[in-house]
């Protein structure tokens, strides 16, 4: 069973619009915290940040309650334009600045098992959970200035794969959620066998019965290409 721990390293997706006096945030999308040789980095869908530079953007560092931001560095694209756009991922670089390191404990720690474990679970039958923050349960209050959002996370039935490195899921149950909007960048889990779970994939687009994700192999050799 897929420890229920584990979905916490999601985050909802904040970006800072200096242009709004009454309040300069905006929410799009799920994004989630992982470890690799020692780093810490957020990782996303590429179409959630649309061109936004790094220093807008903004992630809780503590969970739920949080009202401190990571401190994001650069963000590292797949360098070839036509690549870049197909996968649809990018990834930021955490800088090891907060005093209050809590937050590096919600981290998925990235290895070749952990990523081998979740792509074995990319077949027929195999149950996908997603965790991520729809936008019907986020947004801003605007008369008390504060961001507000509930993390959600649902189970999926592996449905088929529809290409190289895309695979389309079915919802089981949607726990009351209405649309799938605000899930892209959620990371997606899978259990191959009562002896282990890893990282499947990320979802990028969400339809009427289900989402799409692309296979955690992309995010893994994206990793690996970093210096």
């Amino acid at each position: 069973m897929i420890p229920k721990s584990i979905f916490k390293c999601s985050r909802g997706l904040f970006f800072e619009n200096e242009n709004s006096a009454a309040y300069p945030y905006q929410t799009c999308g799920t994004c989630f915290l992982v470890k690799f040789n020692a780093e810490y980095y957020i990782v996303t869908a590429n179409h959630n940040i649309k061109e936004r530079e790094p220093d807008i953007v903004r992630v809780f560092a503590h969970d739920q309650d949080s009202r401190e931001f990571l401190p994001i560095n650069n963000e590292i694209k797949i360098d070839d334009a036509i690549q870049r756009d197909k996968f649809d991922l990018i990834i930021y670089r955490i800088e090891d600045m907060l005093e209050d390191e809590s937050w590096k404990k919600d981290a998925i720690n990235i290895n070749e098992d952990f990523i081998s474990k979740g792509r074995k679970a990319l077949s027929k039958n195999s149950i996908i959970t997603v965790s991520g923050y729809p936008g019907e349960r986020r947004g801003i209050d605007y008369d008390k200035m504060l961001l507000y959002q509930q993390r959600v996370y649902l189970s999926f039935n592996y449905y088929q794969k529809s290409n190289n490195f895309m695979h389309e899921v079915r919802i089981i149950d949607r726990a009351s959620i209405k649309r799938f909007n605000g899930f892209s960048g959620s990371p997606a889990f899978g259990e191959y066998s009562s002896n282990g779970f890893g990282l499947s994939g990320i979802t990028l687009t969400g339809g009427n019965t289900g989402v799409r994700i692309i296979d955690s192999a992309i995010l893994w050799n994206m990793l690996k290409r970093i210096k």
